[in-house]
């Protein structure tokens, strides 16, 4: 198994505590979205591929502005998160599965979102087959959180790094941006992508 394929196992961890995790993670700032949304030209009808809906707070926050998606993951604890926090709706089909092994339809989604989660799917996969369910100029829309280093956050992120080296070395060792790969895919020669990122001390 090789280093990536070890941290990407560990993105799976995520699925065993779904409930307490959706309890201390903040949601994205509807502003992200709505930047994106009017990149991608998107309105009300607009087709949506979420690739890692996790607890559903981007997906909440695209159907509340009138878009249909489909969302993937592969946490069953997760989906059942987020299908309670959307509710009982037609906007959203949810896809239990690794993005990977999911299938769906070529060219038929006018964008696709991924809130910090883009990177645990395998890259060489993960580019080629976004790019092939999107439409011509359709949108690739990445959010991810940025820890914002000072005085006040300084201690936390050294302790957190510091458990990492202790629980997950192997995590540890590949800690770095997770758009890494971008430069080197050529999946994406038409349309928009967007990385959209917000800080937290």
């Amino acid at each position: 198994m090789t280093s990536d394929e070890s941290v990407r196992r560990f993105g799976r961890v995520f699925d065993l505590a779904a409930e307490v995790y959706d309890s201390v993670r903040s949601s994205y700032p509807a502003s992200l979205l709505d930047r994106a949304i009017e990149r991608g030209n998107l309105g009300a009808g607009s087709r949506i591929l979420e690739v890692g809906c996790g607890r559903g707070k981007v997906t909440e926050l695209l159907v509340e502005r009138g878009l249909g998606v489909d969302a993937v993951d592969p946490g069953r604890k997760m989906i059942a998160v987020a299908q309670r926090r959307v509710g009982e709706t037609d906007a959203v089909r949810f896809h239990l599965g690794r993005f990977e092994d999911v299938e769906l339809s070529d060219h038929v989604f006018d964008a696709v979102f991924s809130a910090t989660a883009f990177h645990w799917v395998d890259p060489a996969v993960v580019w080629v087959k976004a790019a092939a369910h999107l439409k011509t100029d359709a949108l690739l829309a990445l959010l991810s959180h940025l820890n914002v280093r000072d005085e006040q956050s300084t201690e936390v992120h050294d302790e957190f790094l510091a458990l990492l080296r202790k629980h997950a070395p192997e995590v540890a060792a590949e800690w770095r941006h997770p758009l890494s790969s971008i430069s080197s895919s050529q999946a994406f020669q038409s349309g928009a992508v967007m990385h959209l990122r917000y800080g937290t001390g």
